[in-house]
């Protein structure tokens, strides 16, 4: 497929996955439905002959049952690839412990594959075995977020998969899973030193530091944790697990909001429409509605009076709704001069959250 039709097909399923996500019932997203509606689809689309290629519920062994598909090149006796699919609402693994990805590994090993994939028709997570100890390599769909510049990043992105660059190029595959790990290796080194060895790392500074100055070992790693190292801008197509992922206020994340039953969006859900917080989304949806500033949120939520101890409440109130994109701070000289107002575009998913 040319890449402007790989464009396309990526474009229309971005838009399937959002559009049933709201307009199908939580039954009708079953495996069955993942496989019909974006799996068969892409891997056509990647070139995979769905007669000759795409061989459905592979055998594995009596005890480890079945491998949904099996992709092997026709041409030639290339690395063949072992496919998971599940339901478009199942949340992908967050590391390679999860049950999901080590009996798939265990499988693709069983079937004397080179690679592993676990898909929700969105999350395409992809493992080489002969890079075992890699971070997961992810590839989403809806991380284009409709944006066309996004789509054909992802475009290229998805090229590892296809059938013509496999057979060409078997190892670009393992080539796109070392690139990504080297972005993300550093910054969870450095983690990880401060960590496991704060004591040596404080001591090799002393070592440096003028003793005068009574730098002491909290003063350090206080320092150290401000520190943040700079990494090479990934993708918005790729999400590697090793890091989380930042929140960026978009149609595809209030409708995830919403709706998806991922354990990250129903804690968000949680704390947005509870208790005093749930004032602010009345008053965001309702009527009497104006932009209000900063020091009269607590009359908002409902608190009897203004003081320190309402700084706890208001501020992570605050913070939550500005997160997820519902409100907004008009521009200001000093921070007393804040003036919150709510996004338009949002407000129809937050009435959709408190009717939920």
């Amino acid at each position: 497929m040319k890449s402007e039709q790989l464009d396309k097909l990526i474009g229309k399923l971005h838009v399937i996955i959002n559009e049933t996500r709201r307009k199908l019932r939580k039954h009708e997203l079953n495996e069955e439905w993942t496989k019909q509606s974006l799996v068969l689809p892409l891997l056509e689309g990647l070139g995979w002959d769905p007669v000759f290629e795409i061989y459905p519920e592979s055998h594995v062994n009596r005890n480890n049952g079945r491998i949904d598909y099996l992709l092997k090149p026709k041409e030639h006796k290339n690395s063949t690839l072992c496919i998971e699919v599940k339901s478009l609402l199942i949340p992908a693994p967050e590391d390679r412990a999860h049950n999901y990805i080590v009996k798939g590994l265990e499988k693709t090993v069983q079937k004397e594959a080179s690679y592993f994939i676990w898909t929700n028709g969105d999350s395409w997570q992809i493992y080489a075995l002969s890079i075992p100890n890699a971070p997961i390599y992810e590839i989403r769909l809806t991380a284009t977020n409709g944006i066309e510049k996004n789509v054909k990043k992802l475009t290229e992105q998805f090229r590892i998969l296809c059938k013509d660059e496999f057979f060409s190029n078997p190892k670009g595959i393992d080539t796109a899973i070392l690139a990504n790990w080297k972005v993300v290796a550093l910054p969870v080194a450095f983690s990880k030193i401060m960590k496991e060895l704060p004591d040596e790392i404080t001591e090799l500074f002393k070592k440096v530091l003028p003793e005068k100055l009574g730098f002491t070992s909290e003063d350090i790693l206080k320092f150290l944790e401000q520190c943040k190292l700079k990494t090479q801008d990934n993708d918005p197509a790729i999400i590697t697990r090793s890091r989380a992922r930042k929140i960026i206020p978009c149609t595809e994340e209030w409708e995830k909001l919403v709706n998806s039953l991922e354990p990250r969006y129903q804690k968000a859900r949680e704390k947005l429409i509870k208790n005093e917080r749930r004032k602010l989304a009345e008053y965001l949806i309702g009527d009497n509605y104006n932009p209000w500033p900063n020091t009269i949120t607590w009359h908002i939520l409902g608190l009897s009076k203004r003081s320190s101890s309402t700084k706890t409440v208001t501020g992570p109130a605050v913070a939550i709704y500005r997160k997820w994109g519902f409100i907004e701070s008009q521009n200001h000289m000093s921070k007393r001069d804040v003036i919150y107002q709510r996004v338009e575009e949002a407000m129809v998913y937050l009435k959709k959250l408190l009717e939920s």
